[in-house]
């Protein structure tokens, strides 16, 4: 029964004693003669046969302190004795030769800082032996903004700042590596871990297979980005493709950068908040009768497009199309109508009886199976009626 007795108290005192020093080991008093004051720690200062001058301070954090006759003085940075001999110093010219006793009753908890792009920016309390690799995973790691995948360590800029005001670069990429970065130097009290994440973000519209807000490396170019929305589409006009950034309208000639002329310009670098548009090729022509895609075709840019290439751009003529009364008009009267044996045109390859064709064109090839017939006139406003032109 006493046994019983003895556990049912003891075991309770143990847990409550673990748990004291547990919550105590934080702030417990430094053991070395060499520990310096900081603000924030907790000093017990005691004179002999003076009990008015006993007092319990805290160390402001512009590193003073006040006391009864002294004023306000200065104690962060010197140790325990340096303090009892300061104090000593100064309380004797008002008592002979003071018995001064400095106790250092807790110290402040160290702190760390991390700000910029991490899941939980906020200042930690620093664990002993901390780097920067176990205050990123404490900060829960990179950034996750609008649920999407965080940002490669290598578009990160992570910089530890001293409370000197010193500058370190962190390669994070390094650092989360297996091999790990041993030439990081370990964290200390008051430092600012500065993460930044230099991703570009860029909105990509137009004539593009996914317009969208695209996330970039700093340095991407325009093509880069035009990758990541897809491509153009087969109306793009690259010629015309511009970047509005600010109030500025930058041209950009993406034909010629997609292109392998090795005089072409290096395609321009993007900024963060930039607009790269590619607008839509208005250079148009129609194609009626006896071809797979009739309807309004894009005429390609800075090339010279003759008659027999636009009936392929339209998929072709049908089987036992007339290809030998192909009829081209032009709704502007850019040229007069005309007929063209396309038949001869292609037996002979005579490209001077290959007509260019022009914007605004319209082309029809006659189909037996169409009962209609077409002039130029009524071709025009058939055209028209459809709404093609």
């Amino acid at each position: 029964m006493r046994t019983r007795l003895f556990l049912a108290f003891a075991l309770p005192i143990a847990f409550l004693a673990m748990a004291a020093s547990l919550s105590a080991a934080p702030s417990s008093a430094p053991t070395d003669s060499n520990y310096r004051l900081r603000p924030e720690d907790v000093i017990e200062i005691t004179v002999l046969g003076l009990p008015q001058l006993d007092r319990t301070v805290t160390i402001l954090p512009d590193g003073t302190m006040a006391f009864p006759r002294l004023g306000i003085m200065h104690a962060a940075g010197m140790t325990p004795g340096q303090l009892k001999q300061s104090l000593f110093q100064r309380l004797n010219r008002f008592y002979n030769n003071p018995d001064v006793t400095v106790t250092v009753r807790s110290i402040r908890t160290d702190r760390v800082t991390v700000t910029g792009a991490v899941r939980n920016p906020a200042v930690y309390e620093m664990r002993r032996g901390w780097t920067v690799r176990e205050l990123m995973a404490a900060a829960g790691g990179l950034a996750t903004p609008n649920g999407q995948p965080p940002a490669s360590p290598k578009q990160i800029r992570a910089t530890v700042i001293r409370n000197t005001g010193e500058g370190i670069l962190i390669s994070l990429a390094q650092l989360m590596s297996e091999a790990g970065a041993p030439d990081v130097p370990p964290l200390e009290p008051d430092d600012m871990l500065s993460v930044e994440d230099l991703t570009i973000q860029v909105w990509v519209d137009g004539q593009v297979a996914s317009p969208k807000v695209v996330s970039l490396p700093p340095g991407s170019t325009v093509l880069d980005a035009l990758q990541l929305a897809g491509g153009p589409t087969r109306q793009a006009a690259l010629t015309k493709a511009y970047i509005r950034r600010d109030t500025q309208t930058i041209p950009v000639n993406l034909r010629l950068l997609t292109s392998q002329d090795r005089s072409a310009p290096p395609a321009p670098v993007l900024q963060s908040l930039d607009r790269l548009t590619i607008p839509e090729n208005e250079e148009r022509f129609l194609v009626l009768g006896g071809v797979h895609q009739p309807g309004r075709q894009v005429i390609p840019e800075d090339e010279t497009l003759h008659l027999t290439e636009a009936i392929g751009l339209a998929g072709g003529q049908v089987p036992n199309a007339r290809l030998k009364e192909v009829m081209i008009t032009n709704v502007n009267d850019k040229h007069q109508p005309a007929k063209v044996n396309v038949e001869e045109v292609l037996k002979k390859g005579n490209l001077a009886d290959n007509p260019v064709v022009h914007p605004g064109d319209i082309i029809y090839v006659p189909d037996p199976k169409q009962p209609r017939a077409f002039n130029p006139l009524s071709l025009l406003q058939y055209a028209v009626l459809l709404g093609q032109l």
